[in-house]
């Protein structure tokens, strides 16, 4: 591993080293599996969506720390 990816992998927090270790598994399945990127691209909407929605990747949106903004920040669009 590279000495810049080691520094960088240092200043993730748990939620992102999760999601990270699921890309690795994703790049590792695509590998030992010969698929190609545009095998890749050829995966139907619907059926990448049910993936995501099974799995825990976007589950940090949930928490009440994401939630910073409201109706009442930033400035009306001027049009």
């Amino acid at each position: 591993m590279s000495d810049l990816l080691s520094k960088q992998i240092s200043y993730l927090d748990n939620s992102e080293i999760i999601q990270l270790e699921h890309f690795a598994e994703f790049l590792l399945f695509k590998r030992t599996n010969n698929i190609s990127q545009s095998e890749i691209d050829d995966i139907p909407t619907s059926e990448l969506t049910g993936l995501i929605s099974k799995s825990d990747v976007f589950d940090w949106l949930e928490s009440p720390d994401e939630d910073i903004y409201s109706s009442e920040d930033g400035v009306p669009a001027k049009w």
